[in-house]
């Protein structure tokens, strides 16, 4: 991905203010965690009967994956403009062809998606990591945010739709939780979720086992809808 399509795609996110709110929205969150964690977090402990410092790596997981919840649903949007506008359909008779298309656009979120774990993960500063950890961390989420755009502009004819169904899509972001109700079986069955995995490497940041079983299924996601999408255009 070159600079020019940085650019075109910045111009893009600007003419759209509800996908530039989007795009820019994980740095207010950011911000409001950060907030609770100076503020609320420290009234909480003094005031409760349980020390909240056990949950930390839960907020910081949850903060890092509303990332690529936001950019994928702005990837996918702006895919979606760029079906009904045509763009797409003569991009794939260019030289670039469909899969440099694929690349440049996707590409976007996921090169958002890595630098916002950093700053994430360092304003929130909540729970210490090794920064390879991070480095990997960020690799992944920038997988599930092609992830999730790529659901959406998949299964979504319109924007109307895709809010909709990004509503439902998102709500495997809750399996990040999942381990909090102690239920072997909610367990088993978020494992099949990329978002359960960012989780756990989080809390065993040390585990090969952990890290490549969240490989395994962030792989088997991307795979497979990249597949159904191919199939689907050639249909």
């Amino acid at each position: 991905m070159n600079f020019e399509h940085i650019k075109n795609d910045m111009k893009q996110l600007v003419r759209e203010p509800m996908m530039l709110l989007l795009f820019c929205l994980p740095m207010f969150m950011f911000i409001v965690y950060k907030a609770i964690i100076v503020f609320l977090i420290p009234y909480l402990n003094k005031h409760l009967s349980f020390n909240l410092a056990d949950y930390y790596l839960y907020i910081l997981s949850f903060a890092l994956i509303m990332t690529p919840a936001m950019l994928g649903i702005v990837i996918g949007f702006m895919m979606i403009d760029e079906r009904d506008g045509k763009i797409a359909e003569l991009m794939t008779v260019t030289p670039l062809g469909r899969s440099g298309y694929l690349y440049n656009r996707l590409s976007f979120a996921f090169i958002a998606t890595v630098v916002y774990t950093f700053m994430g993960y360092f304003t929130v500063n909540i729970y210490k990591l090794p920064l390879l950890v991070v480095f990997l961390l960020s690799i992944l989420l920038g997988i599930l945010s092609i992830i999730l755009g790529m659901i959406i502009f998949t299964v979504a004819t319109d924007k109307v739709k895709g809010l909709t169904y990004a509503k439902g899509i998102n709500f495997m972001l809750l399996f990040c939780l999942s381990d909090l109700l102690n239920e072997r079986w909610l367990t088993n069955f978020s494992m099949f979720f990329p978002t359960y995995w960012i989780t756990e490497i989080i809390q065993n940041p040390k585990s090969i086992v952990v890290f490549s079983s969240a490989v395994l299924v962030h792989a088997i996601w991307l795979i497979i809808i990249l597949f159904r999408d191919y199939h689907r255009s050639t249909i």
